[in-house]
């Protein structure tokens, strides 16, 4: 019996001492959380930075499957935000709207999507959702906007800019992005500020993607920390998304280049070990240059959009957006 039991117990505690050292390795060496270490072994199995640098180099190949698409989300999202969405359309663009009581003084959270500009929403947005909408109370606002290389942004941003303004005579906005569609809505909110429309309250902006030439010497440094972006293939998107209308150093397309004055105020998170560092590290000299008020969460040793991540580090950033917003509408 005792024979039995301390091989059980052998057996047993194996799992557990390399569930310990893994937790230790992660927090001692990688000072990481295990969620965050996870999410990184993950990105870099799935091999999702090269196959960028591969299609970047066949963009024959890549312009026509792409431009066969349809524009919308390959699956109705709802069963990941846990609320029924409201579906229509703004010509042929899809929106989607969430958590909405069809009150005139809720507060309305428009949520532009990461993807580089052509890729759609991952489920993990939808989760991030459905988190910010749980403790915010708020309805939320989704277009599924048109993507490169099909159309560009000079198709995209009329549908998108009518859009915002019918919900801002509603209530109280918030303007919200990652990524691609952080720069989009930084070029939102500067086109809105120069029409003198309704701005939003608070612009929050998760890694945002601020300079689509992507030339300073800088970027180099922060792509070899990156494992997720890779340089030429963001390159190859920013020319694809500015079309033949406009230049990528337009501020239409790359709004770090606009004047950032009179803007609301703004929160950023941005990972230490991103491509995309650069951009928010401009960005707050540029807010603060023109005495606006401005909020950057340094993630350190975070990777793209780790806010939208399920991961631990992810907490306290999603946390501090609910404050700002609940704040806000009690005052």
């Amino acid at each position: 019996m005792n024979r039995c039991l301390k091989r059980s117990l052998y057996i047993f505690s194996w799992p557990i001492l390399i569930a310990s050292a893994y937790y230790l390795y992660s927090y001692n060496v990688r000072h990481q959380s295990p969620s965050s270490l996870r999410m990184l072994r993950f990105t870099q199995l799935t091999g999702i930075k090269q196959l960028q640098a591969w299609a970047s180099q066949r963009q024959d190949l890549v312009v026509d499957l792409l431009s066969q698409r349809k524009n919308d989300l390959p699956l109705n999202p709802d069963w990941r935000v846990h609320h029924i969405s409201d579906k229509y359309f703004v010509e042929d663009m899809p929106v989607y709207v969430w958590n909405d009581h069809g009150l005139a003084g809720q507060k309305t959270i428009f949520y532009l999507h990461g993807g580089g500009y052509i890729v759609d929403a991952t489920p993990f947005h939808f989760d991030f959702i459905r988190d910010i909408i749980t403790r915010t109370d708020a309805r939320l606002v989704f277009p599924v906007f048109y993507k490169t290389p099909k159309y560009s942004y000079q198709q995209a941003f009329p549908l998108v800019y009518r859009l915002y303004q019918e919900w801002a005579a509603k209530g109280p906005m918030y303007l919200m992005g990652d990524s691609a569609g952080g720069g989009f809505a930084l070029s939102l909110a500067i086109s809105l500020k120069q029409a003198k429309a309704e701005l939003a309250r608070h612009i929050f902006l998760i890694s945002p993607w601020l300079d689509l030439s992507l030339e300073d010497k800088a970027y180099k440094h922060f792509d070899s920390l990156d494992p997720l972006l890779d340089l030429p293939a963001l390159q190859l998107m920013g020319r694809f998304w500015a079309g033949k209308t406009y230049s990528v150093k337009d501020w239409q397309i790359s709004p770090i280049y606009g004047d950032l004055s009179g803007l609301p105020p703004i929160f950023v998170s941005v990972g230490t070990h991103e491509l995309l560092y650069w951009d928010s590290f401009r960005l707050r000299q540029a807010i603060q240059a023109s005495h606006g008020q401005i909020e950057t969460y340094l993630g350190q040793r975070m990777n793209h959009i780790f806010p939208i991540l399920p991961i631990y580090e992810a907490r306290p950033v999603r946390q501090r957006i609910v404050n700002l917003m609940n704040q806000e509408s009690e005052e």
